[in-house]
């Protein structure tokens, strides 16, 4: 059975308080994978410092007015970044949205890699609410590793 949606999970790892994990979850009885979108302490008022997972989930989000522009950034971050990203398409304005992570670079090098980004496109607000926004409602053009896929055009 499909087993689709957001769920919250308890999470105690490598916390020195309970935590509960809000997260995309997507999957069958087999398998379940899942995205975490938002941690939040058990008790109210508490607030988490320090990096989750390695800091890989620092996302961020980039508009462009057309499919172009985004190709030419990726051939530009050909071999520099290749940490996990989509491309999005708006219905409403045919704008590009690229939704990218830190993954794995250094603080400095995603900071490069998104610099070099906002030469062609523009930087947009990206909150749980708004990634939550374009997954339900806009266009997935290339999902995971868009920049790597379009570098080869």
């Amino acid at each position: 059975s499909d087993t689709s949606g957001v769920a919250k999970i308890p999470l105690n790892a490598k916390l020195k308080r309970r935590a509960y994990v809000e997260a995309y979850v997507a999957g069958s009885d087999e398998a379940v994978a899942f995205q975490v979108i938002k941690v939040t302490p058990k008790k109210v008022g508490l607030s988490l410092s320090g990096k989750i997972s390695g800091g890989g989930n620092l996302l961020k989000l980039y508009s462009f007015d057309d499919l172009d522009n985004v190709i030419r950034v990726s051939k530009i971050l050909k071999g520099i970044y290749h940490g996990e990203n989509t491309l999005y398409k708006n219905p409403e304005n045919n704008r590009y949205y690229l939704l990218l992570r830190k993954s794995d670079h250094t603080p400095e090098a995603f900071n490069k890699v998104c610099n070099m980004i906002t030469e062609y496109g523009h930087m947009e607000e990206c909150t749980s609410a708004v990634e939550g926004r374009i997954r339900e409602h806009f266009e997935i053009i290339v999902k995971s590793y868009a920049l790597e896929k379009l570098s080869i055009i």
